[in-house]
Formats: C-alpha cells, sequence, structure tokens
C-alpha cells in the first residue's frame, strides 16, 4: 500500500472514501460509455485528501456547489453527471446520483438520494417523503405519482 500524502507541514492526510460504488457500477452496467471516465473519477476521488470546497475547486474547476455539502461532478466530457456529498471532516464522499445530463436536469441536485436497485426510492428516501419532503418529480408522496403508483 502506498504511504500516505504528506501535507507541506509534514503531516499524513487520511485518503477519501467512496459510499455507494455498487450504484456506479450499475450505473456502468446502463451506460457502458461512461465506464472510464467514471473509472478515472473513482480513482481521483480516492487518492484525494479533500479538507475544504476549495481543495475541490482547485482539481475539478468545473465542480458545482449546491449545498448541503453537495458537489456535481461533470465527467465523461460533461455527458454525465456525478452529485456527491462530501463529509470534509472524515474523508467520506456519499455518491447521491449518477447520471447523463439529461437526468440531471430533472432532479433537485440537493436533495436527491440514490435508488434502490430495483428502480424504486430507498428507504432513507422513503422515509424523508413520509415526513412531508418532497417528491423530486414534484409529488408530496411517493405513490402519488406515475413512477411509483401502487407502492
Amino acid at each position: 500500500m502506498p504511504p500516505l500524502p504528506e501535507s507541506q507541514n509534514g503531516t499524513t492526510h487520511a485518503l477519501m472514501r467512496i459510499v455507494a460504488k455498487k450504484n456506479l457500477l450499475a450505473f456502468c452496467a446502463k451506460h457502458p460509455g461512461a465506464k472510464p471516465s467514471r473509472l478515472a473519477w473513482h480513482a481521483e476521488a480516492a487518492r484525494a485528501t479533500w479538507k475544504t470546497p476549495q481543495d475541490i475547486k482547485a482539481h475539478y474547476a468545473s465542480a458545482s456547489f449546491v449545498g448541503r455539502n453537495r458537489v456535481v461532478f461533470n465527467i465523461g466530457g460533461n455527458n454525465y453527471r456525478l452529485i456527491a456529498a462530501i463529509a470534509f471532516q472524515i474523508g467520506v464522499v456519499h455518491v447521491k446520483f449518477v447520471g447523463t445530463h439529461a437526468e440531471h436536469g430533472r432532479i433537485d441536485a440537493a436533495t436527491v438520494e440514490l435508488e434502490s436497485g430495483n428502480g424504486h426510492p430507498t428507504a432513507a428516501y422513503r422515509k424523508r417523503l413520509q415526513r412531508g419532503a418532497r417528491h423530486r418529480f414534484g409529488a408530496r408522496r411517493c405513490g402519488s405519482c406515475a413512477r411509483h403508483a401502487g407502492r
């Protein structure tokens, strides 16, 4: 294992831990053209030692910050979007969304959560809906929209 990177004052920084890799793999299976850029992003993010949003901007000038420590990364020549919530204090990158440019236009980057593998919202997302959070398609509750009717 390579040594941890050193800062200017000689201390070492822990590398970032990527959460929700399974969903990234599922996205690549659905969009094979995204695999090289997704793998490149994953490798760079895993080796990163981001401590502040400025650290991300220094490496990804096109990254957008959308609140709640969420960052929108343009990957694959601006064809795909990856939204991650970053806990700088503990070095965790939690992937919240990965999709095409068109799919990104239909979601709210500040509140989106990953869906489970069957295309339905995760349990955490359903709990937020039950507490009154807005569904990303505008419906008040999941089940009242055409996509999730009958759940």
